[in-house]
């Protein structure tokens, strides 16, 4: 056999295309080519000794002397089988082997993939989690082993699925007690491990996975480790669009690409080329790149015995395959490698047509099923050896196969000897299929008597509600195990072992007990299923609820189910069968009050068993609705409308209480709006009803009463009804009009459909109707035209709509806003919409109400006929009107009421009034004073004589009574004849009053005409009024009453067009006048009546809308119309109005299509106005302002604009405002300018050096710490350049660029490299970092550079530590050259010898480092290169010294000749002077050495802050002559609990360079003050304790780093009355503590905090408070400034905590300590509950317990010890394992132990945590915690004892 070629070389290119024909002197060649040895094995020898055992192939050799073209079927000699079992699993050798396999199954949860062999073996591999997620550990991927099988919902496969054909590799063969354990790989690391990757090329077949998804395709990996080999799968080459991440796929090379040792292909997953790509005869194609799956062509070179066959492949390569059929020697034929094996070179083919296409995996044929019996199935040939039989299916003509061990029942184990005699051939047989191979469609039968006997239930004959026979194989905690018919693994949970609930139930389960169960779920994808054993399942007589389609059918059936969940308060959620979930409403359960959680969980426990009705199902959300009683499914049922009787009986809150009368009373609420189809109607009726039942309790009886829903809400159990007549009728007419889709099909789109409003959003009303039917309707449908909304209904108001229905039964519902009168035959009168129904229900409430005595009924009514003129006398004027009496003959003593509404100025006494109508409900006359007074009286039957009225005939008349449902209107043509006037359009009807107006002309159609009324209908709907409003042109003048004034327009109704117009502020007035900071519409209001000019029409989706002007002059707009995008260019002026008015910015209105925006900087350039958050207060809405157009898109439609006044031309030396963006190079900030600066300058980039912010760069360090992005600043524009090839302006903060400044600066600009010298010291920010040094900003365009080397003189192992971005330094140049600085900082350059020398003088006391230590004496760096000794003989304890550490030393000489300088230590308490550093004698100062300023950008509002006035404002509040000692406060003292905590500062030891206030000086005063008596001890500490300034520096120059001292000395200054000096120490501290000292700062920054907290503003606070977050642990310090606040302001305290919520929701220490906040501090249970809601909803799950359990226990402590109870047992019950929640549990119950009851309950909790089958370790803890509770109390240990001992000799 060939060997692969050496690595890097070029094979052979494979060609894979058909072979074509040879010359025959080449195939004679081939014909004598060699066979070498080979081994193989046999499929079929998987069952030669049956199929519950795993089996390998047998190997066979070849004799070696056999040379001849035709080989003798002696030559080759078969051994015995290698059988797969626990004896010899580990000698077939099968680590190195590959194979083919099929997916039967895929668990998500275990993370398992099943696979079936290509040789019948069955394989587990675990590799899913590696798919899914490779980064996740298998630890954290597996669930504990309860909780896999608790939860049973179908397996979501992803990216492996069954029936996928995949090859498999064998890793490792293991041994684990009595089992073995294959180990398997599907992943192409371990498949293709063998694969050399430098012989795959184009059209090569390889196997992969996707691991990363890209814009154009996905990114496939092979595994091959050797070269970087990656592939890339174009979107273009998918085959399948479902493919993720970790997805296995089959694909194509379609290109190659190799650079070196990588390698970057392109494949295709396309099924043709897959299916067809092969590797040709003719290839040299190597042995190690041959894997499962692969095609290959290949010629049948020998037939040998058994059916096996030898073939030919590439390479000389040789394989084996067995084969039915009758195959030609010599000839071609594809076929697909099924089996590799490495070790033995051995290749397994197969040239079954479905595998070599790579189709589908084969299925059972025939329709047939495992376990079915097959008849009349033919002996077709004995195998070799007796290994089993060939059968045919006789009908099907289906070759079947029987293996040895299925033949009878009885048989000699040895394998070469039977004691039965096999069946003959061609002899008829019975067979049972029991087993089927989907990869190369062999099915295996057997022949046993016991099997055929036996009754065998496949899977698939499984269905929900079967009864099967299940014996028990295991028992766990949550569940048990059980196997079906001994075949198929069953799980039971533990709420399914009986109909009742609790463990007794449960003891009674043991493995190996039989039982009769019910299937309740199947799980077809990962063949599992579920079984209960409550035995109301399995006699139930009640359809079986398996799907929502079964609910559908058995609405109204009974049917049983469990409690699934309790939904808190608002029911339980109940489970049927195959997962269907339904809901029980407590509603539903027949009770006459809400029950709470703990009463359901009590009487309703998960698990139990109950029989319900189904009332309702939704299939869209699939929701079913159950309910308990079968009472309440006749009222609630949603298959028809219940119309029944009823009485009110009463009134609640301003509803009133109905009993509906069924099989019994039940009790409904009927709101007040639901008393009559018109609000105005209803509101008269509840009016009178109160009245009625405040003097009497009579029931009122209600002949009809219609119900609409079951329940008013969840906390309403009782039912909704309603006394509308459209309701009413409508339920009697469709009964079932919610469910009955005949009669949704059939239904008109002229019919009116009656309901009412139950609820509204912000877009759309939620429509409700009979029979729970509810539909949306857009509120677009009430609006007059597109941004006009007048009055809309109301909830429960009657809505009459319009329902289309399409053929999908898709409902669409619009409003009823016109009447078609040429189609009107299947309009139904009773339930719908007609001018006169208000009369109508007016007229039965009247009779009802007297039926019922509510009302008596009148004498007056008749007196008078409605027009008749009479006289009255004035009694009173009202708010509403006048107050008349009533005069005439019939009537001498009884007065007549008489009102009217009109609003005029003079009334005659006496006056004629005009009889307009008689309130029936009132029983008062509504009339109308008569300007006539010589007005006779006229009856209405001689006005109507005159001209008689006709149908649908139009009339005009004069509005003098607007009523809320109609108007009532005289007919001057007709004699002044009154009549009645109303709308077909709801939206006209319900705006009457404010459309119309008194005295105004309407015009209308005849309705109905009799001798009671006159009615009219407006002309709403009539087409030639629209001609009408079509005929109006540009310029044509219209009247019409303002009906609503907006920010920026006026909108008016046209009366005479019955249309809609608006006036934009633009069109009112053309220039401001004085008072221009005034709207425009200010002058205006509603009902007011104009007349303007049309200059615009508008259409919209629905309205037309006409633009109108006040302006007649204006003939420009006349003619061009409203400003339009097109009008608008740059520069342009135009005059805007204020529209709305946002933080940041306000939208300025120029015309109806046209709105810009204004930002800050286009409104003032005062930098202090710009950065307040009231900028836009002087704004008001519709003022106008003067604008300038300063940015356009009108593609976009962006608009933006600037005050004219502020635009301006800008030149170099100008003043200008601009807002910092960002911070750039650590020592700029970007700078963005108005708008308008690119006019002049050709940018609005700006940049600000901080080299530019002050002539003093040590003023410049302070306020660079104050600049923030979003700040805003007022700066010269010093010069215009570039930067990366973009202007940019520079801006410069100096007061030496302004004009009127005078003197030199301190730190002059540099302009040019010709004003710096060589040894010149010049200062600088610190600008970047680079690996070889930093950079140095001089100005804003010299930069200097400083090498590693000039950094320092010792050795810096961190730049950025050392030399952080913005600190500002100082640097001498060294070199200048090619335009270059270089720069150094090194003290020793900085500094001259002599000098240093002439200030070091005796008696000096310096700060140094330990530099070295040698036995004479220690050397001391005092910097700038200086070093000093502290000879031996001045030191107490050289040994106490370490190398870095800080002393203080004194200068004894200074020898100047030699350089050597005599040195002390001293201790610094001690002295009195001051100890400096030498860095600060010599004038360098220490800017170098410690970062002064570090920029860190905060994502907040700008920082608004005024140091001179903080400080003033500071001084003048403590410097009073009159205040009190200010007292320290609690927040300042060592005691505090934020410093304990962070800073344990009385037993820490401190870890920083300085030492002296731990170890030497700890020693030393130990040693002086023994023996010393406790006063003097104390004594002496007062002391040393600091008293004044200069003791308190002395301790910070000796510990810097010490929070501890810097707190004291703020406390000190706080005690002087100096506020401000604290602040600044704070600050101080802030600046001096090292970086590293992160936990110190965080003290400091707390104190800080407080500080400003008790002595400052809240904005200050804030201000401080975002900048201390940003610089250190915002989470720490959030907790412990809260923590710190809660004795002093609580409120402050809430909002931190709150804040910390939201900025570290995924933290569980922030929600604990905001929970001990709330229940500890507050005393607040109820938000403490909502913070462990709204923890659980932000927390990841393995958090939850944490935090739940905390939250327990402050349950336990301060709130609801039950709530806290159900809670630990509701944890315990899901885990019970977990022995923290039980010692948790168990503590807070021993701490509740008062009486003998609670005693009893906690040894009852003790039984239980005992009983658990835990580790010995864990039990070993409950059982002496269980012991000590007994010894405590006095109880009774020996009992306790006595469990344990039976624990133990259990376990033995």
């Amino acid at each position: 056999m060939e060997e692969p070629l050496p690595r890097g070389k070029s094979p052979k290119t494979p060609t894979f295309s058909r072979l074509d024909k040879t010359s025959t002197e080449s195939t004679k060649s081939r014909l004598n080519s060699t066979i070498q040895k080979r081994q193989s094995n046999s499929f079929f020898d998987e069952w030669l000794k049956g199929r519950k055992k795993r089996r390998l192939h047998h190997s066979f050799s070849i004799d070696e002397s056999d040379s001849t073209d035709e080989l003798n079927e002696n030559s080759v000699t078969f051994q015995g089988p290698v059988v797969l079992n626990m004896f010899n699993v580990q000698a077939a050798e099968m680590e190195n082997t590959a194979m083919l396999g099929v997916v039967q199954s895929v668990n998500v949860r275990s993370g398992r993939i099943n696979l079936i062999s290509w040789n019948h073996m069955m394989v587990v591999c675990e590799e899913l989690p590696e798919l899914l997620y490779p980064n996740v550990s298998r630890k954290d991927w597996q669930m504990e082993e309860e909780e896999q099988e608790e939860n049973h919902d179908q397996d979501n496969d992803v990216v492996v699925k069954p029936g996928m054909i995949l090859p498999f590799s064998i890793l490792s063969i293991t041994k684990q007690g009595a089992h073995w354990n294959i180990q398997v790989s599907i992943l192409p690391k371990n498949v293709n491990r063998h694969v050399d990757p430098w012989f795959l090329t184009k059209g090569c077949l390889v196997y992969g996975m996707i691991y990363e998804k890209e814009e154009y395709g996905y990114r496939v990996t092979f595994g091959f480790e050797s070269i970087q080999y990656d592939g890339f799968l174009p979107l273009e080459e998918l085959e399948s669009k479902n493919l993720k991440l970790g997805s296995l796929i089959w694909c194509v090379i379609t290109h190659v690409k190799r650079v070196d040792k990588k390698a970057v292909v392109r494949v295709s997953t396309n099924r043709q080329l897959v299916c067809s790509s092969k590797i040709s005869y003719e290839s040299k194609w190597p042995f190690g790149c041959v894997f499962p799956g692969l095609r290959m062509e290949g010629r049948i070179s020998k037939k040998w015995k058994g059916n096996w066959t030898s073939i030919q492949l590439a390479s000389d390569m040789t394989g084996f395959a067995y084969s039915m059929e009758e195959k030609t020697v010599n000839s071609f034929q594809d076929w697909r490698v099924t089996f590799v094996d490495f070790g033995k070179r051995v290749i397994y083919l197969s040239s079954i047509e479905s595998l070599v296409d790579f189709l589908e995996p084969a299925k059972l044929p025939n329709s047939w099923k495992l376990g079915d019996i097959l008849e009349n199935v033919v002996v077709e040939g004995h195998l070799s050896n007796t290994k089993g039989l060939l059968l045919r299916h006789h009908e099907s003509n289906t070759t079947l196969f029987a293996p040895k061990s299925q033949l009878a029942d009885f048989q000699s184990r040895d394998n070469t000897s039977t004691s039965y005699s096999l069946p003959p051939l061609q002899s008829i047989v019975r067979c049972r299929i029991i087993a089927f191979s989907p990869l190369d469609g062999t099915i295996v039968v057997s022949l046993k008597a016991s099997t055929l006997s036996k009754t065998i239930i496949s899977f698939d004959e499984l269905y929900p509600g079967r009864r099967v026979q299940c014996k028990i194989e295991s028992v766990r905690d949550n569940g048990c195990i059980c196997i079906i018919e001994d075949k198929i693994r069953a799980w039971i949970p533990q709420i399914h072992f009986g109909d009742t609930v609790g463990t007794r139930l449960k003891n009674k389960w043991v493995p190996g007990k039989q039982l009769v169960g019910c299937v309740l779920s199947i799980f077809q994808d990962s063949h599992r299923c579920t079984i209960t054993a409550k035995k109301k399942f399995l006699d139930s007589q009640y359809p079986v609820i398996a799907s929502i389609q079964d609910a559908k059918r058995n609405i109204g059936s009974a049917a049983y189910c469990c409690v699934y969940r309790i939904s808190s308060s608002r029911g339980l959620q109940v489970e049927f069968f195959q997962g269907v979930k339904g809901f029980l409403p407590v509603s539903y359960m027949g009770l006459e009050q809400l029950p709470n959680v703990e009463w359901l969980s009590e009487n309703y426990p998960v698990g139990k068993t109950l029989k319900v009705w189904i009332l309702s199902v939704h299939e869209g959300s699939h929701r079913i609705t159950v309910s308990l009683s079968k009472d309440i499914i006749k009222l609630n049922s949603d298959s028809s409308t219940i119309v029944t009787n009823g009485a009110i009986v009463g009134i609640e809150h301003g509803n009133l209480i109905v009993e509906v009368y069924l099989d019994s009373r039940k009790r409904a609420l009927l709101p007040k709006e639901h008393l009559s189809d018109f609000s105005s109607l209803s509101e008269k009726i509840y009016s009178l009803l109160v009245s009625y039942f405040e003097n009497s309790s009579s029931i009122l009886p209600v002949e009809q009463v219609v119900i609409l829903r079951s329940r008013i809400s969840s906390n309403d159990c009782r039912a909704l009804v309603s006394l509308k007549r459209s309701l009413i009728q409508f339920a009697v007419a469709y009964p079932s009009f919610s469910n009955d889709p005949i009669t949704l099909s059939e239904w008109k789109a002229n019919q009116m459909l009656p309901g009412f409003v139950e609820k509204e959003n912000l877009h759309k009303y939620l429509i409700g109707s009979i029979g729970n039917w509810k539909a949306w309707m857009d509120k677009n449908e009430w609006s007059l035209n597109e941004k006009l909304m007048l009055r809309t209904p109301r909830k429960h108001e009657t809505v009459w709509c319009r329902l289309h229905v399409d053929e999908n039964m898709e409902r669409k519902l619009s409003l009823w806003t016109q009447f078609d009168y040429s189609d009107n035959q299947d309009w139904n009168r009773e339930f719908s919409f007609y001018p006169t129904r208000y009369f109508d229900d007016l007229e039965q409430w009247k009779n009802r109400m007297l039926q019922w005595k509510v009302m008596e009924e009148s004498t007056t009514q008749n007196l008078f006929k409605q027009g008749e003129i009479v006289s009255a006398q004035l009694i009173s004027k009202r708010p509403h009107g006048y107050v008349f009496s009533l005069r005439t003959d019939d009537l001498k003593e009884e007065r007549v009421t008489g009102v009217s509404l009109a609003e005029s100025e003079q009334i005659s006494n006496p006056t004629n009034v005009r009889i307009l109508e008689y309130d029936s409900l009132s029983g008062f006359f509504l009339v109308s004073p008569v300007e006539d007074d010589k007005a006779e009286s006229r009856s209405p039957g001689t006005e109507t004589s005159l001209t008689p009225l006709a149908y649908n005939s139009r009339l005009r008349g004069i509005v003098i009574l607007i009523k809320e449902e109609y108007l009532i209107m005289k007919i001057p043509q007709l004699n002044n004849l009154l009549v009645y006037f109303t709308s077909w359009d709801p939206r006209v009807r319900m705006n009457l009053s404010v459309i119309y107006s008194i005295d105004s002309v309407i015009e209308g159609t005849v309705y109905c005409c009799s001798e009671e009324m006159t009615m009219l209908v407006s002309m709403d709907a009539n087409e030639k009024k629209k001609e009408t409003i079509e005929k109006l042109q540009i310029g044509d003048y219209v009247i019409g009453r303002i009906v609503r004034i907006s920010t920026v327009h006026l909108h008016l109704f046209i009366p005479k067009y019955s249309a809609y117009g608006r006036i934009h502020c633009s069109q009112i007035i053309s220039e401001p006048g004085m008072d221009s900071f005034i709207s425009p519409l200010e002058h205006f209001q509603v009902g007011q009546q104009l007349e303007a000019k049309v200059i615009g029409n508008s259409h919209s989706k629905r309205h037309q809308i006409l633009d109108l002007t006040l302006n007649r002059n204006d003939t420009e707009t006349s003619e061009k119309g409203l400003m339009d995008w097109s009008d608008l260019s740059c520069r342009q002026c135009f005059i805007g109005f204020v529209h709305k008015i946002l933080t940041n910015k306000v939208l300025i209105s120029f015309s109806s299509k046209v709105i810009g925006v204004m930002k800050r900087w286009g409104f003032s350039h005062d930098e202090r106005q710009l950065s307040s958050n009231q900028i836009f207060a002087s704004l008001r809405i519709g003022q106008p302002l003067h604008c300038t157009i300063v940015r356009l898109n009108t593609c976009k439609k962006l608009l933006q604009v600037a005050l004219s006044d502020l635009v301006k031309p800008v030149h170099v030396g100008d003043t200008i405002v601009a807002n910092i963006r960002q911070l750039l190079n650590g020592a700029e900030f970007s700078l963005q300018l108005p708008k308008w600066v690119k006019w002049s300058l050709r940018t609005c980039r700006g940049i600000l050096s901080f080299t530019d912010v002050d002539d003093n760069f040590d003023r410049a360090v302070a306020k660079i710490s104050h600049l923030r992005p979003g700040k805003w600043i007022k700066g010269v524009i010093v010069e215009c350049t570039t930067f990366k090839e973009r202007p940019v302006v520079l801006l410069s903060l100096r007061d030496s660029d302004a004009e009127s400044a005078q003197g030199m600066p301190k730190d002059i600009r540099w302009k040019n490299l010709v004003d710096l010298k060589i040894g010149q010291l010049v200062r600088g920010f610190i600008r970047h970092h680079s690996s070889k040094g930093c950079f140095v900003q001089l100005s804003s365009n010299i930069v200097g550079r400083v090498m590693l080397r000039n950094l320092s003189d010792g050795f810096i192992q961190n730049i950025e530590e050392n030399f952080p971005l913005g600190q500002l330094v100082t640097a001498k140049v060294i070199d200048i050259q090619q335009g270059q600085i270089e720069l150094s900082l090194r003290e020793s350059d900085l500094s001259d010898r002599q000098t240093i020398y002439s200030i070091l003088q005796n008696g000096l006391c310096l700060q140094g480092t330990v530099k070295n230590i040698q036995p004479f004496g220690i050397f001391v760096s005092l910097g700038l290169g200086v070093t000093g000794l502290c000879h031996v003989s001045t030191l107490e304890k050289q040994s106490t010294y370490r190398v870095g550490e800080v002393i203080w030393v004194g200068v004894d000489s200074v020898d100047r000749e030699k350089g050597r300088i005599s040195l002390h230590p001293l201790d610094p308490v001690k002295e009195n002077g001051r100890i400096r550093t030498l860095s600060e004698l010599v004038g360098i100062g220490s800017m170098n050495k410690s970062s002064i300023f570090q920029y860190a950008p905060v994502n907040s509002e700008p920082v608004h802050e005024d140091s001179a006035a903080m400080e003033s404002s500071d001084e003048s509040e403590v410097n009073q002559s009159n205040c009190e000692v200010l007292q320290v406060p609690e927040s300042f003292q060592l005691e505090d609990e934020f410093l304990s905590e962070n800073d344990d500062s009385r037993n820490r030891v401190n870890n920083s360079n300085v030492t002296m206030m731990e170890n030497s000086k700890s020693q030393r005063d130990y040693e002086r003050l023994e023996g010393h008596s406790d006063e003097e001890i104390e004594l002496e500490r007062s002391l040393t304790e600091p008293q004044n300034e200069e003791d308190f520096e002395r301790c910070i120059l000796a510990s810097p780093d010490d929070s501890s001292i810097w707190i004291r000395y703020m406390a000190y200054f706080i005690s002087m009355h100096q506020i401000q000096k604290a602040k600044e120490t704070a600050r101080r501290a802030l600046e001096k503590i090292s970086v590293r000292k992160q936990e110190e700062k965080l003290n400091i920054w707390i104190a800080y905090l407080n500080l400003e907290a008790q002595y400052g503003d809240d904005i200050r606070l804030s201000s401080i408070l975002e900048e201390a977050c940003s610089r250190t642990n915002a989470e720490k310090l959030l907790l412990n400034f809260a923590k710190s606040m809660q004795k002093t302001r609580k409120e402050k305290a809430e909002e931190v905590y709150l804040r910390a919520c939201r900025q570290f929701k995924h933290s569980p220490e922030v929600w604990m300590q905001t929970g001990i906040f709330y229940y500890e501090k507050q005393n607040n249970v109820s938000a403490g509950r909502k913070t462990l809601e709204r923890a659980l909803l932000s927390l990841p799950k393995q958090d939850h317990i944490q935090v739940i359990t905390k939250f327990t226990v402050l349950e336990y402590k301060f709130g609801s010890i039950e709530r806290a109870r159900t809670i630990f047992e509701n944890m315990i019950s899901s885990f019970p394992k977990r022995l923290d929640i039980w010692n948790v549990y168990l503590d807070m119950e021993w701490k509740q132990v008062s009486t003998e009851e609670d005693k009893e309950r906690l040894r009852l909790l003790f039984e239980r945590a005992c009983s658990l089958s835990l580790s010995s370790k864990k039990m070993k803890f409950l059982f002496k915690k269980y012991l000590e509770f007994e010894k405590t109390i006095g109880g009774n240990p020996e009992r306790v004892k006595t469990l344990a001992r039976e624990y133990v000799e259990k376990q033995l």
